[in-house]
């Protein structure tokens, strides 16, 4: 059987005496509490909504372009925007006016709201940051009628609107559809709504990379079957290639750069690096 702790009688006495002599003595102040108020942690929750300012650089006609909107909205939490030149403006790159450009309300030709602007790609792309609340937080340039591989890419005007776009902190998708005509642009905004999807939640937090991503899709009417997606760099040169020589059915040894992945018919996917 467990031993019980008994308590003294000494004890109990002392502990009586010193408690009757605290209750005799004068009353000690008590010093007030103190309280500590610990502030509620903040945080910083990314968007759900994604904003999309869709441009080109071939008007707000383009066929590429209405398609490309009319598939973007059907995404759920996108929000889309389309600001675009008045006229065709292929092979600019990133040129940009000094000033202002003016603007007007248009529609592409399937009446979806838009904006042109007398200028650029580039000054499309401007002009949307300026005035567009809030700011766009992806672009999409194209998909415009012709492929914008090897050094085609510098000269490129929907790689220049997204350059404006990575210039500012806002990452960017560029399509380029091979020629000849006609050209897939169901395709093409199919390849851009699976991008989306695949990037959404690193734009929306703020860790995607302010690249352009550029992808050039090749049209294998000649023959020979699109072969996919390929990540390759863009080529500094063409060399003894030629760039409109498309042969979907070609089986190369290998696949170095845009040129060769989008001759031998792959989609190139290559990133395009701001200063």
């Amino acid at each position: 059987m467990a031993s019980r702790l008994r308590r003294s009688p000494l004890a109990s006495v002392a502990g009586l005496t010193l408690l009757l002599g605290a209750c005799s003595s004068a009353t000690a102040p008590v010093a007030a509490p103190t309280t500590t108020t610990i502030a509620a942690p903040t945080t910083t929750e990314a968007p759900t909504e994604l904003i999309v300012l869709v441009t080109n650089d071939d008007g707000v006609d383009a066929v590429g372009l209405d398609v490309v909107v009319a598939a973007l909205k059907n995404l759920d939490d996108v929000v889309v925007h389309v600001v675009v030149p008045r006229d065709n403006q292929s092979g600019v790159g990133d040129l940009t006016a000094d000033g202002t450009v003016t603007s007007a309300p248009d529609e592409t030709i399937n009446g979806f709201a838009a904006t042109v602007v007398d200028g650029t790609p580039g000054d499309a792309v401007t002009w949307a940051i300026r005035e567009l609340d809030p700011t766009p937080n992806l672009i999409i340039a194209g998909p415009n009628e012709g492929q914008n591989i090897g050094v085609f890419a510098e000269q490129s005007a929907v790689v220049g609107a997204g350059k404006v776009g990575a210039r500012n902190g806002i990452p960017g998708l560029a399509l380029g559809l091979g020629i000849p005509a006609p050209y897939d642009f169901e395709q093409a905004s199919q390849i851009a709504l699976d991008w989306v999807e695949d990037n959404r939640t690193s734009i929306l937090n703020g860790s995607a990379p302010t690249d352009v991503t550029l992808i050039n899709i090749p049209n294998c009417v000649d023959g020979g079957e699109f072969k996919g997606l390929l990540e390759v760099p863009v080529a500094d040169t063409f060399g003894e290639r030629d760039p409109f020589a498309t042969d979907c059915a070609a089986s190369p040894d290998e696949v170095v750069d845009d040129v060769d992945a989008f001759l031998a018919g792959y989609g190139s996917v290559s990133t395009i690096t701001v200063e």
